[in-house]
């Protein structure tokens, strides 16, 4: 649990990181963002460069949720946080569409932590057989 705490404190400190970086447009790096605000950045269009920053941000959270979790399932032998077990060789934009499919499902309360929806979506994704 450690190790989650520091995958997303470290996710926390790429984020404070970039905010001190001057940027052309708006920067959008929220402290702790929801579940539907990941997915409304997720869903921002192609078509604008602040909707490809948005989807940019978008994949490297996700995918940094995804990096600390392979951590977390390397590092520890705890059996606190249901693992999934991820597949090699997906893409971000491939965790991407599987967290938009799974936070649009009616029953997911997106006012809860980002974070926590990724790993339910990926947890969702990828079971472990035991």
């Amino acid at each position: 649990m450690k190790q989650l705490v520091l995958g997303i404190g470290l996710l926390t400190a790429i984020n404070v990181s970039a905010q001190e970086s001057p940027g052309k447009s708006e920067d959008y790096f929220p402290q702790q963002l929801s579940a539907k605000d990941l997915l409304y950045t997720c869903a921002s269009s192609a078509l604008t460069s602040r909707g490809r920053e948005r989807r940019r941000y978008c994949s490297g959270f996700i995918s940094g949720v995804e990096e600390a979790l392979r951590l977390l399932a390397q590092q520890s032998t705890s059996a606190e946080i249901e693992k999934p077990c991820l597949t090699k060789g997906m893409t971000a934009r491939q965790y991407t569409d599987i967290y938009a499919k799974y936070a649009h499902q009616k029953s997911i309360d997106l006012d809860r932590p980002a974070a926590l929806v990724v790993i339910e979506a990926l947890q969702a994704a990828f079971p472990c057989e035991n």
